[in-house]
């Protein structure tokens, strides 16, 4: 597989992850589609490419260094609080139990995070 199939695959496949964690209704399927695909997650973050905020599972988050369990599930939960319409912040991360300057640093270095959001239209 060349390089740019390889990229396409890991571009669709994390769209089809966000869409999946949107739009079904069976999150059975969600998480088995998960586990398939945390090793394109662990490639990305080895190819030092970000993944989106939105589209990591728990078992996503804890592949970052540092972000156990329990951290996971905080980001998780944030997750149904933004996405996928709302920006992620640098601001909106530091609001979360446990993120703080050094946590923040390391999930900016695999996840993307926007240092400030615009404005929401009224």
């Amino acid at each position: 597989m060349s390089n740019h199939t390889g990229t396409r695959w890991l571009s669709l496949s994390l769209t089809f992850l966000l869409l999946a964690n949107h739009c079904l209704p069976d999150r059975s399927f969600k998480r088995e589609y998960e586990l398939q695909n945390i090793d394109l997650i662990e490639a990305s973050f080895a190819n030092g490419k970000k993944v989106s905020f939105c589209t990591l599972s728990e078992q996503g988050f804890s592949l970052i260094p540092g972000a156990g369990a329990v951290m996971a599930a905080r980001l998780v939960s944030l997750q149904s609080t933004i996405c996928p319409t709302s920006c992620l912040s640098e601001h909106t991360l530091l609001s979360v139990k446990g993120v703080g300057p050094k946590t923040l640093q390391t999930l900016s270095n695999y996840v993307d995070i926007a240092p400030t959001c615009p404005p929401q239209a009224p």
